[in-house]
């Protein structure tokens, strides 16, 4: 799949989804996105993608993510007024920031004396990617902004 000239990532979840991550940084403005399949037969959406500057997005609120090389483990977290509030993994337990990261840029890192580390970074308006290293969620994650009534899948 390609976003104007740009490769991407993908996981193609049946004939009429697929998902994708990793864009790279790219100036502002819209291109074509082409989906190749495995035979070599493509098909082209004019105009299917915008890139947008992180500063226009909206980060808060609850995001629902998914984690894991098979992105199976459940991952939740919170950003409120521009700040990581909170985070659960899977099974793990809720994980309160003393001094929430801020979310900058589209852009949030920590790193905690425990050896607890987790990133982000903001895609569009509605999703993210990211790394972390609380079981059993690892080591990638990307995730949805949802309401708190639509964690479930």
């Amino acid at each position: 799949m390609w976003f104007g000239s740009a490769e991407q990532k993908v996981l193609v979840n049946n004939a009429q989804t697929i998902r994708f991550w990793g864009t790279s940084a790219h100036e502002a403005g819209t291109v074509d996105v082409i989906v190749r399949n495995s035979g070599g037969r493509e098909d082209r959406l004019v105009q299917g993608f915008t890139f947008a500057p992180p500063e226009s997005f909206d980060f808060n609120g609850s995001w629902a993510a998914y984690a894991g090389d098979d992105y199976g483990a459940d991952m939740r977290f919170v950003i409120d007024h521009d700040k990581l509030m909170s985070l659960t993994c899977g099974s793990s337990l809720a994980i309160a920031f003393a001094e929430p990261p801020a979310v900058s840029g589209g852009q949030f890192s920590f790193v905690g004396d425990d050896g607890l580390k987790v990133s982000g970074q903001i895609v569009s308006d509605i999703n993210a990617i990211g790394e972390i290293n609380v079981p059993p969620c690892a080591p990638t994650w990307w995730g949805d902004k949802s309401t708190a009534t639509q964690f479930a899948r």
